[in-house]
């Protein structure tokens, strides 16, 4: 679960929420934060991001800086 969003991040500018559940990262379960965070780390390029919010999913596309 994201717990807060700075301001003028990646995560912000792609819509991202304090109280979103981040549940894929380019279409692979995440089960835990460290998992989350390996992911990202491996990632070169956008990430697609599933994402539980008020009890719908969304997709959302993330651009690392």
């Amino acid at each position: 679960m994201i717990t807060s969003v700075n301001p003028g991040s990646p995560a912000e500018q792609a819509g991202l929420r304090s109280g979103d559940v981040i549940q894929e990262v380019n279409r692979q379960t995440v089960n835990d934060v460290a998992q989350f965070q390996r992911m990202v780390r491996g990632a070169s390029g956008p990430l697609l991001l599933y994402v539980r919010r008020d009890g719908s999913g969304i997709y959302v596309t993330v651009q690392p800086r």
